[in-house]
């Protein structure tokens, strides 16, 4: 499919069509109705069998990750009927990989996106041009050109893919809203929605931020965290923290010391972060995921569809 530039956007050549908030609302209603327990809907910790992973992302409801030799490994819910899987990644070797809602992303070395699953909206169409980063979202996903400058693509909503010109260092996309940062360690965001209301705190050097489904946290230059929109909305104190990701109803993050603390929303355990000090993290519908220092992916949380449970 052709697609064509609109200045630092890059949106696909389909007829209009809005997103559904159905898949979002139908997660919602299911987590909110939960509660803990000790069911194979969620509530222990696992560990991969093997060591040597080198990257791993938390998807709503599935998750995937990059073994030692740079192949590409999917589990969790299967996709949507007339689409492909999610859970069947292309062959090759790849370097980064994102999960984000039944659909997820890869980067090979040389910049190549590759995109698989749910196809709705053209959300697996990534540009042909090099990437450095990509951030899936619900009907859409948002990149990071080598050059720093930003595109989008998916659902062809002018609100949701219209990114900002300029340079950047680091982007999240959530349902339907975006925000990155740019060399001045500002944040910048666009899309609708609740967090379209709801913007980041003003005059505050940002280091990463992570959006969720309708909430949003960022990491400042001195550790602190500071979260906006609807939940999670108490996020720990003080300074410390180099790394946070938003879920659903929930966020994480690891402190200096390789420490997980998660807030928010609690129904699928997935605030129950192992006792084990993780070097990355990623956190998905209602479970998350992590690398230790041998590269074994421990993940915990919501589980129904064995997303929490590496191979």
């Amino acid at each position: 499919m052709r697609g064509e530039h609109r200045g630092s956007t890059y949106l696909l050549g389909r007829q209009f069509q809005r997103a559904d908030q159905s898949s979002l609302i139908f997660l919602l209603l299911i987590l909110g109705a939960c509660t803990p327990s000790t069911q194979d809907t969620g509530s222990t910790n696992f560990q991969s069998t093997e060591s040597g992973w080198l990257g791993v992302s938390a998807g709503q409801t599935h998750t995937c990750g990059i073994d030692s030799n740079g192949a590409l490994s999917c589990w969790g819910q299967d996709g949507v009927e007339g689409h492909e899987s999610p859970l069947e990644p292309p062959s090759g070797e790849f370097s980064q990989v994102f999960s984000g809602n039944a659909f997820s992303c890869a980067l090979r070395a040389d910049g190549t996106a590759r995109c698989w699953g749910d196809s709705s909206y053209g959300k697996t169409s990534p540009p042909t041009f090099a990437l450095s980063q990509i951030s899936p979202g619900f009907e859409h996903a948002c990149g990071v050109l080598p050059d720093s400058r930003l595109a989008c693509w998916g659902i062809e909503d002018q609100d949701v893919l219209d990114a900002p010109e300029g340079a950047y260092v680091q982007l999240s996309s959530g349902y339907d809203h975006s925000c990155a940062i740019d060399l001045n360690d500002e944040a910048h965001c666009w899309g609708k929605g609740p967090l379209e209301a709801s913007p980041p705190p003003a005059d505050v050097a940002w280091q990463a931020i992570a959006l969720g489904g309708e909430s949003a946290c960022g990491l400042t230059k001195q550790g602190e965290i500071e979260c906006w929109g609807a939940e999670p909305s108490t996020p720990p104190t003080g300074q410390g923290f180099k790394s946070i990701q938003v879920g659903l109803q929930h966020a994480c993050a690891i402190d200096n010391s390789d420490k997980v603390s998660c807030w928010g929303a609690n129904t699928q355990n997935q605030l129950d972060s192992p006792n084990q000090k993780l070097h990355t993290l990623s956190s998905g519908g209602a479970h998350n995921c992590g690398l230790d220092s041998v590269g074994s992916i421990h993940c915990w949380g919501w589980n129904e569809a064995g997303q929490a449970h590496p191979p």
